[in-house]
């Protein structure tokens, strides 16, 4: 016997275990970027912390508070450059991985290799870096 509803009803009901799996990954993708955050905020403040001896002694000699908080930047920023390039290789190598999970998904989709590794990261590299580079004021 066939079943009533429409096929709107008979696509979601059959697509149950694909939804589910995807809330799942997008909560672990979730957790993942906040752990990454703060990984990166705290390597951020214990180099900081190790070169407060240095700050001291450049503010000795005249640096002003801005000119420690662009050294700490720089820096903060220089790794996340270096963090994205070595991302996006990996991500480049990984397109045709990708493209047999996502449906519609061709390896030129650029939002798939390079914006989205690209956007994510340095946003909040550089925020993990802003918090650590006003502390030696």
């Amino acid at each position: 016997m066939i079943s009533g509803g429409s096929i709107d009803e008979l696509v979601s009901n059959s697509m149950w275990a694909e939804r589910y799996a995807f809330m799942i990954l997008k909560g672990l993708a979730s957790i993942a970027l906040g752990l990454t955050v703060v990984g990166c905020f705290s390597v951020i403040a214990y180099t900081v912390d190790r070169r407060m001896t240095e700050f001291g002694v450049r503010v000795a000699l005249g640096a002003q508070p801005f000119d420690l908080h662009r050294l700490v930047m720089v820096r903060s920023l220089t790794t996340t450059a270096i963090g994205l390039v070595i991302g996006t290789a990996c991500a480049l190598g990984l397109v045709r991985f990708m493209c047999s999970l996502l449906i519609e998904t061709t390896p030129s989709t650029p939002w798939c290799t390079r914006a989205s590794p690209w956007c994510s990261s340095a946003r909040e590299r550089s925020h993990a870096g802003f918090p650590p580079g006003g502390r030696h004021g």
